[in-house]
Formats: structure tokens, C-alpha cells, sequence
């Protein structure tokens, strides 16, 4: 069984975040884990006209002091408001704020408070917002090593009764992160005997056309190996006897992974999306858009994301 008994939910008091919050009170309920919301408020000043000189009053200088905008009790009252469904709901639940840089506190209150899940929401993206540098989500993915669960505005709402996912979706490269995703899935696919789809997506090869008449080898051919090597691992990483506790599916696609998984999710219904999110430096970061950060923006159910 998954053990989740601390569950982060980072809100900025949008309806995008009010939807996680939703969906990570019933984790919460679910696993009886103590849930922390946290909103991370920046601090912004108004820089006013140059003042006057100061003044001498008894002999003492005065100057105008720059207070803060909206105060810390105003804010708290304000996502206080915001997580009342949740506090009505029962749930174990703590409100921390923090200043500062979003990407940043989040991690760290991931860290501090040793959260087993982080649950977010993820705001719907334009064009002009893929073209520029990656979401919160994104950043905070490439900063926690904990798993985290994004929650669409398409998903939806969270059951009342007991949150188990019936048809799981796991993507695998067989990379580390992938392998760590395929065996966090079974646990969740144990705890409700689901139907748990593992999927491998091959890169489309080149027209065989393209290598003319005197081709060494078979482009068909050759892909059909590939084919039969892929479902041969697929095969080899379920564990034995899983099919005595879940429903295991091997399916191999073809094409864009990010849109075979996103078709295969829509095909089986899928109520969670499990893949893997591979770390590293600056290049993995710009790189990192391909498969996993498109599954998450167009998804229309909750992605899980691990990392090795």
C-alpha cells in the first residue's frame, strides 16, 4: 500500500488551486494524512515621490515608513476563507503562508514537512505562455524530488466517498524515473484491484522509402522487433502474480509519446495518469518540455509525476 501520511497543497486562492484543494482533501480523508495548505504571498512597495526633507521633531528626524499592502493577518483571513470547504470537510489541516518566491517555499515546506505527495493545480496555458519559460508546476517539478499530483481544471471533481482510482495509465521509457513511476502505480493499482494500462510508445521511423531500393534491412521489419522487444520488457517488469491484485495491460503505441499517452488515456478512460519526470541540469530543464510537461498541460485527468 502507498503510504501518504503528509500531502502539501500549494494555493494561490484561484479556482484552479480551489480544484486541487478539492482533490487533496480527499487524499487527505482517504489515507488520513495531515494535509498543509500553503499560499506563498510575494511583498510588493509602492516606491513613492522622493520625499521632503526631514523634519526635526524635538530634535529627533522623522521619516515616512513604507508598510506593506496587504497585511499578514488579511491574508491569512483570506485563505483561511478559501480552504473553509476543506476545514468543513474534516480534514487534518494545517495553513501555513510564506514570503517569498513560489517555486522556491514550495520546495522547501516539501522538504521541511517530508510530504509524501504535493498536490497543484495547473492553470490553462496560451500560446504566448508555451513560448516563454516553463510554468510554477514545471519549476517545482525540477526542484522537489516528492512525487506531485497535478490537478487540470478538465478533471473531474473529487468522489465524496473513498478516492481509488479504478483505471491507472502508466507511462514507461524504462529510464529510472519511469521504472520508480511503473512501481508506485502497482501500489495504487493493488490498493484498488484496478486496471492498470502500462504503456510504451515507440518514436515513428523514417519512410522506408527514404533509404532507397538498396536498403540493408526491412523498415517494417525492424519495427516490428523493436515492437516485440518492447512488449518482451513491459512483460518482464510486472511483478509476479500481479494479475492476482490488479489488471495489468502491456500496450505498445506508435508516434508522439506525449500524444499516444494523452489518446490512450482519452480511449481508456483513465482516472490518473502515472509518468515519470527526469531531472539534471539546464539542458534536461529546457529539454524537459517534450513528453511529460505536454502531458500534464493538455491531460484531462490528474497527472502523477515521479522523479528517480
Amino acid at each position: 500500500m502507498v503510504e501518504v501520511h503528509r500531502i502539501l497543497c500549494p494555493v494561490d486562492l484561484s479556482s484552479t488551486s480551489e480544484h486541487a484543494l478539492e482533490h487533496a482533501v480527499a487524499l487527505a480523508r482517504w489515507y488520513r494524512a495531515h494535509l498543509t495548505v500553503l499560499h506563498v504571498y510575494r511583498t510588493t512597495i509602492s516606491i513613492p515621490p522622493p520625499p521632503p526633507p526631514p523634519l526635526a521633531v524635538g530634535g529627533v528626524a522623522s521619516q515616512a515608513v513604507l508598510l506593506e499592502p496587504v497585511q499578514r493577518d488579511q491574508i491569512r483571513a483570506d485563505v483561511e476563507r478559501f480552504g473553509a470547504p476543506a476545514i468543513a470537510a474534516r480534514a487534518s489541516l494545517e495553513i501555513v503562508l510564506e514570503r517569498g518566491d513560489p517555486t522556491t517555499e514550495i520546495a522547501a515546506e516539501a522538504e521541511l514537512r517530508h510530504a509524501d505527495l504535493v498536490v497543484m493545480g495547473t492553470h490553462e496555458r496560451g500560446r504566448l505562455e508555451r513560448v516563454l519559460a516553463g510554468s510554477l508546476t514545471e519549476k517545482v517539478l525540477h526542484t522537489t524530488r516528492h512525487p506531485v499530483l497535478t490537478v487540470p481544471p478538465r478533471a473531474e471533481h473529487a468522489p465524496s466517498g473513498p478516492i481509488l482510482y479504478k483505471t491507472i495509465l502508466c507511462a514507461i521509457d524504462f529510464s529510472d524515473s519511469s521504472i520508480r513511476a511503473l512501481e508506485y502505480a502497482f501500489l495504487l493499482a493493488k490498493e484498488a484491484d484496478a486496471r492498470l494500462i502500462l504503456l510504451h510508445v515507440l518514436e515513428p521511423l523514417l519512410d522506408p522509402t527514404a533509404y532507397g531500393e538498396a536498403a540493408d534491412f526491412s523498415v517494417p521489419d525492424y519495427h516490428r522487433r523493436l515492437e516485440e522487444d518492447a512488449m518482451g520488457r513491459l512483460k518482464s517488469v510486472v511483478p509476479v502474480g500481479a494479475a492476482g491484485w490488479c489488471t495489468p495491460e502491456e500496450k505498445i503505441a506508435s508516434g508522439s509519446p506525449h500524444r499516444e499517452i494523452l489518446r490512450a488515456a482519452a480511449e481508456n478512460t483513465a482516472e490518473l495518469i502515472v509518468i515519470g519526470a527526469h531531472g539534471g541540469g539546464t539542458l534536461r530543464r529546457l529539454l524537459f518540455g517534450s513528453t511529460t510537461r505536454h502531458v500534464i498541460e493538455a491531460a484531462s485527468c490528474p497527472v502523477l509525476t515521479l522523479r528517480a
